[in-house]
């Protein structure tokens, strides 16, 4: 049974299980995830709401508790080696932004369709220790003095800074914003596909998009519209365009000249009048 000592709460007598605000995030992000990836128990024959929340409930305990008994810090904590306040000091997975990266994995591994279990064991692999450091040497010709940072998670969920009072380099946790934790993901889920091949397709667009880590992708949309073809230009008279270029005086002086032509020549004579016979 999960302890509730892995999120860094205090043990009562609540029978061991996962409680407080780091049984939140786990618990609450992972059953997101899981249900979000278990859509196909929604689809196809009607299931009953209840037996849903029963069957991802049941994963969220077994994966946790798997992952309680093997992950640094909590296999500790689970062998009672580790403190609760230990914990909190030295492992950067006592903070809540921590908690959302293991939590999204392991989802993460169930949307790619890849055993959660060993995505467990390859998170147990990476270096949650706060004093996994680093030491970068002082560069004379660019002026840079000596310093260090987390192997793993500097910038992320690590910041590393001297201490004045320690006289040593100490990473603390970075804080839970948004951005560091996505930060983490992103390259946690990465970092198993590269040293787990079989474990690769957690880190797919189709992974990424489905956690939110990546805009899904726009379809082609509306065709492009096309411009519309030229009017066909208007039939010319039989006389060509001077007709209409010189304007209707040409016009009305032929129109007079025919019609001149079919009626009789007027004369300046009177009409003879008719004989008095």
């Amino acid at each position: 049974m999960i302890s509730q000592r892995a999120a860094g709460e205090e043990p009562d007598s609540g029978g061991g299980r996962l409680r407080g605000p780091g049984a939140a995030v786990l618990g609450v992000e992972l059953a997101q995830g899981l249900a979000q990836a278990g859509g196909d128990l929604r689809l196809g024959a009607p299931v009953p709401g209840e037996r849903i929340l029963t069957t991802i409930g049941e994963e969220v305990v077994e994966l946790l508790d798997y992952a309680f008994e093997r992950i640094p810090g909590w296999r500790e904590i689970s062998v009672d080696t580790l403190t609760v306040s230990d914990f909190r000091a030295r492992y950067l997975h006592s903070a809540a932004a921590g908690l959302h990266v293991i939590a999204n994995t392991i989802a993460a591994a169930r949307m790619a369709g890849i055993s959660p279990h060993k995505t467990v064991d390859a998170l147990a692999e990476l270096p949650w220790q706060r004093d996994a450091l680093q030491t970068t040497e002082a560069n004379e010709e660019k002026g840079t003095p000596e310093f260090s940072s987390h192997v793993f998670f500097e910038g992320t969920l690590a910041k590393t800074v001297w201490d004045e009072r320690g006289l040593r380099w100490r990473a603390s946790a970075s804080g839970a914003t948004r951005a560091g934790y996505e930060a983490a993901i992103s390259r946690v889920l990465r970092h198993i596909a590269t040293e787990h091949p079989g474990l690769k397709e957690i880190a797919s667009d189709a992974t990424f998009t489905q956690l939110g880590l990546m805009a899904r992708k726009r379809g082609p949309g509306r065709p492009k519209k096309t411009a519309a073809p030229p009017l066909p230009e208007p039939p010319l008279d039989r006389e060509g365009p001077s007709a209409y270029a010189e304007g209707p005086s040409r016009v009305g002086t032929e129109l007079q000249t025919r019609l001149g032509e079919s009626c009789p020549a007027s004369t300046s004579h009177p009409p003879t009048p008719p004989s008095s016979s």
